[in-house]
């Protein structure tokens, strides 16, 4: 018999006996049964498990082709209908045409080469693995380790020297603490020099100007300790010595710093309006709403609220505002350009000075080299614009006494032909009334002899001789003595020679020279005459003097006869849309005319619709476009579409415009008219 059936024997006989009898064996302990691995591997297993499902989720966060992760907004999930999933950029990039000669296109699939016959428009979204995706985020975020969270501890620090325990700090004497910078800096330099022969040669210059700050760092730290020991040992520190800073010499540093600064030309050049303080918000109020009208039976109330109701929803009557507005936007827009005009000269002019101050040797040991220089500059430029002022009224004055020889008017300071001024009444009051016929420049007045006589005598009665200055305004043409022989010259006694006779070119060169030498306008004088004195020379037609450019703007003489009558042919337009029966026009032009007339009237009035009623009943474009197009609602798609009348066919609402200039439409059009 075996052992194990001698004690399962033993077992059974000693069955029902005393606890007491049982022999005293010790059972093993659970802890020896258990196995006995260590705690490190359990550790490292579970965190090997935890980078598998780590691994998986990034790469089930990620596109197969082109490893970019999916975005709920950008990027998103496309499932094909093979069923597997890409990024939106992917499915994009493989479609392509089925063929070079249709135009169906299909996606083929990266993964299993199969073609999907699919526009990557209609590819449907993964809303499935966007959610989880979403909770693998949340996921992540919430089971992220806390030593991933700490900020990493790089060993170059304490390779350095330059970690120091602040505690410690506060124990060191000056001494060891610039023993220990200078260490630091030593260490710095050392590392430096080692890199400096690995590094780029347009990364040496920056190397070049650190090392030279922790210089200056270094000293001025050992500038300090030597002040601080000085002071410990009862020493008194030397006051330093005040620095004076002429104005003039700061300025002209900002200034020169601000030439050598390219930004700060740039935004001269552009401009930037000033900006404003904050806006003050305001409350949201709600728009007034109008009050409850009780129902009312006049038909004629309901009309005036209906054409009220329709004026205000009249897109016409926010035409003034966006004018307005468009009208604001241009000035705004041509004052930024004068704006950038007028800093761009100012740069040039800033350079040209910099240029001009670099040319000139300026000493600086003296501080007022350069103002002294500044001052001749400006007595220069002075001098050459005083000099150029004196040539042009040198030509003028040459001009003017060329133009009174010739016999013309001379030239007044107060003549400016460059300024083009507006003149209202060449201007027609409607745009019917336009003349657009060349016009010619009219002859220069002539001047009667009576004309003459007067100009000669106002002039020695509002220009003494006693006031007078210079010695050719104290002679008469001719060296005449007196007024009464330059009369007998003119208007001799017994000669068919009348006042209203015109004057010969010589006599009226006379009297220009005349009048210039006593500083009078004689053309001035001439029209004022003629205003006040009509009955004097009531053949003689005032022509005003004209500047170049209101010469080409002149309108014709006959344009105040035409205005006249066109005031007559609007009365009767008037008329005829008031419903009264007008004058009969005298011939074709004026019955055109009176139809142009009541065209615009009706136009202005608003009544230009029952107009068109009136002379051409038959329908409008509009009305045959609406007659052509009728909507209607599709029965399969249940969209708005217009069925057409010609073709009988259904256009999409946004394409009336396309299927009108359609060879279909155009056929059949050709077939219902004819």
């Amino acid at each position: 018999m075996s052992e194990s059936a001698e004690v399962i024997s033993n077992a059974d006989a000693s069955y029902g006996t005393d606890t007491d009898t049982l022999p005293d064996t010790e059972l093993p302990s659970l802890n020896v049964l258990e196995v006995d691995e260590p705690k490190e591997e359990i550790k490292k297993n579970e965190m090997s498990r935890i980078d598998i499902i780590r691994e998986a989720a990034d790469n089930v966060q990620s596109c197969r082709v082109c490893y970019d992760e999916y975005h709920s907004s950008s990027n998103q999930a496309r499932v094909l209908q093979c069923g597997h999933t890409f990024c939106t950029r992917c499915v994009v990039g493989c479609s392509s045409t089925m063929n070079n000669t249709s135009e169906e296109f299909g996606i083929k699939c990266p993964e299993c080469r199969k073609i999907n016959e699919q526009v990557p428009a209609t590819v449907p979204i993964n809303f499935q693995l966007m959610q989880i995706l979403t909770t693998l985020s949340l996921v992540k975020v919430l089971q992220t380790p806390p030593q991933d969270q700490e900020i990493p501890k790089y060993e170059n620090f304490e390779r350095l020297g330059t970690e120091i325990p602040i505690a410690d700090l506060v124990n060191l004497t000056m001494g060891e603490l610039y023993e220990h910078l200078k260490a630091v800096f030593n260490a710095i330099r050392l590392r430096g020099k080692r890199d400096k022969t690995s590094i780029r040669p347009s990364v040496v210059h920056r190397y070049d100007s650190e090392f030279k700050k922790i210089d200056e760092v270094e000293r001025s730290m050992n500038r300090v300790l030597h002040n601080v020991i000085k002071l410990q040992s009862g020493e008194t520190l030397p006051r330093p010595a005040p620095t004076i800073t002429i104005p003039y010499w700061q300025l002209d540093r900002e200034y020169r710093r601000s030439l050598q600064d390219n930004d700060w030309m740039r935004e001269m050049v552009v401009f930037r309006p000033p900006t404003s303080g904050p806006v003050p918000v305001r409350p949201l109020v709600a728009p007034p709403q109008p009050p409850a009208q009780p129902p009312v039976q006049d038909v004629d109330t309901v009309l005036e609220r209906e054409q009220a109701a329709r004026a205000e929803a009249d897109p016409r009557r926010h035409l003034n505002a966006v004018r307005e507005a468009h009208l604001r936007r241009e000035r705004e827009s041509a004052q930024e350009r004068e704006a950038a005009v007028r800093n761009e000269q100012l740069m040039r002019q800033l350079l040209d000075r910099n240029e001009n101050m670099q040319n000139v040797h300026i000493d600086r040991n003296d501080p007022f080299s350069l103002f002294r220089h500044l001052q001749r500059q400006e007595e220069r430029d002075l001098e050459m614009h005083l000099r150029f002022r004196r040539t042009l009224d040198q030509d003028r004055d040459r001009e003017s006494m060329r133009r009174v020889a010739d016999g013309l008017p001379p030239i007044l300071d107060h003549d400016d032909v460059d300024v083009e001024e507006d003149d209202d009444e060449s201007v027609a009051s409607d745009n019917s009334s336009f003349v657009d016929e060349p016009v010619e420049r009219p002859p220069p007045p002539r001047m009667t002899l009576g004309e003459a006589v007067t100009i000669y005598r106002m002039i020695e009665v509002f220009s003494p001789r006693h006031f007078r200055h210079g010695p050719d305004s104290f002679s008469l043409p001719h060296n005449h003595a007196n007024l009464n022989s330059l009369y007998r010259e003119l208007l001799p006694p017994n000669s068919p020679i009348t006042i209203t006779d015109t004057m010969s070119d010589s006599q009226l060169a006379d009297l220009r020279r005349y009048s210039q030498a006593n500083n009078v306008d004689c053309d001035r004088l001439l029209r004022v005459l003629r205003h006040h004195s009509i009955k004097f020379a009531p053949t003689i037609v005032e022509s005003p003097r004209l500047t170049e450019r209101r010469r080409r703007r002149q309108r014709p003489v006959p344009a105040d006869d035409y205005n006249a009558h066109l005031s007559v042919i609007r009365k009767r337009a008037k008329e005829a849309l008031r419903g009264n029966r007008p004058e009969q026009p005298t011939n074709g032009e004026e019955s055109n005319l009176t139809i142009r007339l009541i065209v615009n009237l009706a136009n202005s009035m608003g009544v230009r619709e029952k107009l068109d009623d009136v002379i051409c009943p038959q329908h409008r474009a509009q009305e045959e476009e609406k007659e052509m197009f009728v909507p209607r609602t599709n029965g399969s798609t249940r969209q708005e579409m217009l069925f057409c009348n010609v073709c009988r066919c259904e256009v999409p609402m946004g394409s009336k415009a396309v299927h009108s200039q359609g060879k279909r439409h155009i056929a059949a059009m050709a077939k219902f008219v004819f």
